[in-house]
């Protein structure tokens, strides 16, 4: 486990040194908030692998299923053609 953390402390703070000045420069607040979750996001999902999963974070399929189920049934409900 502190192989994984090391690795990923070395990964995310590569990561901010290179976009640190990239960020500061950009002005538009659109660009910085994606930049933001899409940071929070990955930074969720690295620490759900740092830590090996013990405790009960849903994963990234399990978030996916959330998100993304109940329209996947609603489209194959309106693409499936009615029994006759």
């Amino acid at each position: 486990m502190i192989e994984r953390i090391i690795i990923l402390l070395l990964a995310y703070g590569s990561i901010s040194l290179y976009d640190r000045s990239h960020l500061k420069s950009v002005s538009n607040k659109a660009e910085k908030a994606v930049y933001i979750v899409l940071m929070l996001a990955s930074l969720y999902l690295a620490i759900d692998y740092a830590l090996a999963s013990p405790f009960d974070f849903p994963g990234l399929y399990d978030t996916i299923d959330l998100v993304f189920t109940d329209l996947a049934r609603l489209i194959d409900k309106w693409l499936t053609a009615p029994k006759q």
